[in-house]
């Protein structure tokens, strides 16, 4: 049966779904090739959270958000750095870190390169069952494609947390798939150390009033909310608030990210109109675009695609987001791609654009091929994706929405 329907994918299919993953892993294995010396030298974003993890362990947590202390103990146990990386996540995800903090600096390095690779193939084990559109091209093809995504290598390369949220989102969405939407939701508010794009994830369950996904995943966040406040104390924690405010207004010059490398609609908005619209009304004008896109998304009726279009939504939405930040594209990269492998077998063309939209989002890194400061145009094919689901599943909503089923 398994060969009768892979000999409906149609050979030009099967040609881009080895040509174009091969093409981003030989882009990746270059980069590789030329970031050994910046491992060696301890510049890798790991040493942000390998001194956040020894900062816990070692009882100096109250200080997770004071700059000069975290210059002082990245300096000491990793590297001497003009500029370090100050901390900027909830205190509860340095906790995460503190075992590998027992390990000098390159050990750990490598120790936590091998998990998140280890976490890679755990996230593509929990979407199996919704991925067997695209086993029915090979039973490995799911894993090869999530090594193969550049924003993943990146994840890999730098030591990121990346790699977390996307195991986090699998989860999700393997609950989502079982209809369990209080577990979805709980397992959701662990990734709140990446804020930025759980909450717009969570206000899209709202507006499809989701209920018990949302009293789920506020159950979980609050405790971490908690949790980060007791791991550093109120002063700790003010501490943590005025640093996010500073960056996000622009005012902290010590961690300053060009807005131009976010493949977002901050950066894509940065990216054109610069020239003629100071950063303020740039914040003011993305925020207010953004607000209007989750709203337009929520406002529909996703069925059974929801969780891949909230994930979509949310990461160009989101306020701060770069490269290694997209990697949780792959969930809804997968999950269409494997729509449009089973669409082929019934002959069946609704899913031709986003399939081409998931496939030029997957392929977006090689803007990097240009330069970095030109990856916002990443934005305009996840756009392109957000639009092509919202639409196609609008088209082909259920009497009994998945939302319905799960409120």
């Amino acid at each position: 049966m398994a060969d009768r329907e892979s000999g409906a994918i149609p050979y030009y299919f099967r040609a881009l779904a080895m040509g174009i993953p091969a093409l981003m892993l030989g882009l990746q294995l270059a980069t590789w090739a030329g970031f050994v010396r910046m491992i060696r030298d301890g510049h890798a974003d790991f040493r942000t959270f390998y001194t956040a993890g020894y900062m816990v362990r070692t009882g100096r947590s109250s200080e997770l958000f004071e700059y000069d202390a975290v210059k002082a103990a990245q300096d000491a146990i990793v590297s001497p750095a003009e500029i370090s990386l100050p901390y900027i996540h909830p205190a509860y995800e340095a906790v995460l870190f503190a075992p590998f903090s027992f390990l000098s600096y390159l050990n750990a390095y490598f120790a936590y390169l091998a998990l998140n690779l280890a976490l890679v193939f755990v996230a593509v084990w929990l979407l199996l069952p919704q991925l067997k559109g695209l086993r029915s091209l090979g039973a490995a093809m799911p894993y090869w494609f999530a090594i193969c995504f550049v924003p993943t290598g990146v994840a890999l390369m730098q030591g990121q947390d990346s790699v977390l949220l996307l195991l986090v989102l699998a989860g999700t969405a393997a609950y989502l798939n079982q209809r369990d939407a209080w577990r979805a939701g709980l397992i959701l508010g662990l990734g709140a150390f990446r804020f930025q794009i759980v909450l717009p994830i969570a206000l899209l369950f709202l507006l499809w009033r989701c209920w018990k996904f949302v009293v789920g995943f506020a159950a979980s966040g609050g405790v971490l909310a908690l949790v980060s406040v007791w791991i550093t104390g109120i002063r700790g924690a003010r501490a943590n608030v005025r640093m996010l405010l500073a960056m996000s207004s622009g005012a902290d010059p010590l961690y300053q990210r060009p807005i131009g490398v976010m493949p977002n609609l901050r950066g894509l908005l940065y990216g054109v109109a610069h020239s003629w619209l100071n950063l303020p009304a740039i914040r003011t004008v993305s925020l207010l675009i953004s607000l209007l896109v989750l709203l337009f998304v929520g406002l529909s009726k996703p069925g059974n695609w929801q969780f891949r279009i909230a994930i979509v939504a949310a990461a160009l939405t989101s306020f701060h987001l770069l490269v290694h930040d997209l990697t949780i594209l792959l969930i809804p990269i997968l999950l269409t791609i494997s729509e449009c492998c089973a669409a082929f077998v019934r002959s069946s063309s609704d899913t031709r654009f986003p399939l081409w939209s998931a496939f030029a989002v997957f392929s977006s890194p090689l803007l990097l091929l240009s330069g970095v400061n030109y990856f916002f145009l990443a934005a305009l094919p996840i756009a392109i994706l957000l639009a092509a689901l919202v639409l196609t599943a609008r088209a082909a909503v259920p009497e009994k929405e998945l939302v319905a089923s799960s409120a």
